[in-house]
C-alpha cells in the first residue's frame, strides 16, 4: 500500500515538471539558435557585401 502511494506521487511530480522542463528547453534552444543567427549574420554583413 505504501509503495502504491509513492508511485502516485511520482506520477504527479512527473506530470507537473516534464511540461515545464520541455517548455524551458525549447525556449533556451530558441534563444541559442537566434543568437547563432545574429552571429552568422554579422559575419556575413561585415564582409562589405551590403544587404539590399
Amino acid at each position: 500500500m505504501g509503495n502504491l502511494v509513492i508511485k502516485k506521487i511520482d506520477k504527479l511530480l512527473l506530470r507537473s515538471f516534464i511540461p515545464t522542463f520541455v517548455l524551458l528547453l525549447a525556449l533556451v534552444l530558441f534563444v541559442l539558435v537566434i543568437q547563432m543567427f545574429f552571429v552568422l549574420f554579422s559575419n556575413i554583413a561585415g564582409k562589405g557585401l551590403g544587404v539590399h
